[in-house]
């Protein structure tokens, strides 16, 4: 048996009375687990909960065998929050195309924590806290927004992930006004991410740039019937 530091990233059914789980652990990284046939479907498995897990140290398929999981971190306010828990799922989706094969990264493991915690105690910045998310996990990817290109009036370009004076001819270049915003989320203090007057529509927008740059970089498409189920409950 082995024991790990996990959070749970996504829970699938497998069959009828078994689940596979996809974590990323502080001790391995990126894992998948199958359940014990009789297991709970949900206990101690909800998207992007922190938990002790024990498995069986032998892989089957690329599965582990999961022994047990303990929950030790309250992530109680995201569970009986709608908002939040699809925020956690769109967190949950897109880290499992980013990190399936992504082994031991301390850093990112607690970065991850952090925000869970944080989403879990947020209010009303909650929204934009899914976009500084997802902004400031690109340094932890390898990539890097160039904030100090920006100047006021500039537009952003994500396939070059810095700013410019004028829209490229290649297009897909966003303009000043989302140029700033996209700034402020990747220099500004988290503090302040509620501060940031944003729409609905422009958080949409603002989302579709991120995935767009982590994708073009990464080769990773975000465009999974999955993900686009849990926007539709953000629009």
């Amino acid at each position: 048996m082995e024991v790990v530091n996990a959070i749970v990233l996504k829970n699938a059914r497998f069959v009828e009375r078994q689940r596979v789980i996809h974590l990323f652990s502080l001790e391995r990284g990126f894992l998948s687990m199958i359940t014990p046939s009789l297991a709970g479907k949900r206990e101690g498995t909800r998207v992007m909960e922190v938990a002790e897990v024990e498995y069986a140290g032998g892989t089957r398929g690329g599965l582990y065998s999961l022994r047990s999981a303990r929950t030790t971190v309250n992530t109680n306010a995201i569970s009986l929050d709608v908002f939040k828990m699809n925020i956690a799922l769109l967190w949950g989706e897109a880290l499992c195309l980013l990190l399936r094969h992504e082994g031991k990264n301390k850093a990112l493991y607690d970065y991850l924590c952090r925000s869970v915690e944080y989403l879990n105690a947020a209010g009303d910045d909650a929204a934009n806290f899914n976009l500084f998310f997802f902004y400031r996990l690109c340094d932890l990817l390898g990539l890097r927004v160039d904030a100090s290109s920006y100047r006021e009036g500039y537009f952003f370009d994500p396939r070059q992930g810095r700013f410019c004076p004028s829209p490229s001819p290649a297009g897909g270049t966003v303009g000043p006004r989302a140029a700033g915003i996209i700034c402020r989320l990747c220099v500004d203090p988290l503090s302040s991410v509620g501060d940031i007057p944003l729409s609905r529509q422009g958080r949409a927008m603002l989302l579709d740039v991120v995935f767009s740059f982590i994708g073009y970089h990464l080769d990773v498409n975000f465009d999974t019937k999955s993900i686009r189920v849990i926007r539709e409950v953000f629009s």
